[in-house]
This record gives structure tokens, C-alpha cells and sequence, in this order.
């Protein structure tokens, strides 16, 4: 891998060869669920717990464990597609998900006060 500039500047390593960069539209809630994401050093901080859908049933924002052990003690997070990268590996369902925010970045971050959570994968709307 080799270090690239992201969107905001900062230093960050490419993701591994292979992946493609993916329209975040193109993929269903059950693509996003439970992916890896990593920050602008390429180290994973977080899983995608659920996805935030818009009205017309798009991806509109990611809810993320941050941190923890098992769910116990994570911080839960909810971040814009708008400010994500997403990538595919050659395998279907290796999706990853890449940010340009460091691990104490997402732990400042105000605690997600949405709803309860339905059944893993279902999506909901905001």
C-alpha cells in the first residue's frame, strides 16, 4: 500500500489492492452490516452496527461501535455517508469502510441517541 492525500488533506494509506471504490447507493443494508471501519492510518476502529436509511429507503448514515468488547463498553456513533468511503474486495461482501477521522476522533463524538435498534440488518429510517 502507498500513502495517498483523502478529501480533507490528511495522510492516509490506499486501501488493499483489489478493492474497488464503490457508490455507497449501489449497496444494501445487509452489505454495509457488521463491516470493518478503518481511519485515515488504516487501522480498524469500528463495525457498522446498523445503517440509517433515508425516505427513499438509501443509505443515509452508518451506526458504528467504536471501541468496547463484544458491544460491552463501545460507543455508539452515527456518521453521514457523506463523509465515508466505501470499498469492495474482489469477494462479494468484503466491504470496508474508510474514514478520515483517527479512533480518539470517533470516541469524541456525541453518543447516537436513535432509536432503539431493530433486529440486526433491518435498517431503519431516521
Amino acid at each position: 500500500m502507498k500513502d495517498t492525500n483523502d478529501v480533507n488533506g490528511s495522510r492516509r494509506r490506499e486501501a488493499p489492492e483489489g478493492d474497488a471504490s464503490v457508490d455507497s447507493e449501489s449497496l444494501t443494508v445487509e452489505d454495509l452490516q457488521s463491516a470493518a471501519v478503518y481511519d485515515r492510518h488504516d487501522s480498524q476502529v469500528a463495525r457498522v452496527r446498523d445503517v440509517v436509511l433515508a425516505d427513499d429507503g438509501r443509505p443515509e448514515a452508518l451506526v458504528m461501535d467504536v471501541g468496547g468488547f463484544l458491544g460491552i463498553g463501545s460507543h455508539v456513533v452515527s456518521i453521514g455517508m457523506d463523509r465515508l468511503g466505501v470499498r469492495q474486495g474482489a469477494e462479494k461482501g468484503d466491504v470496508r469502510i474508510y474514514l478520515s477521522m483517527t479512533d480518539d476522533d470517533l470516541r469524541n463524538l456525541p453518543e447516537y441517541p436513535g432509536p432503539t435498534f431493530p433486529p440486526a440488518g433491518a435498517g431503519y429510517k431516521h
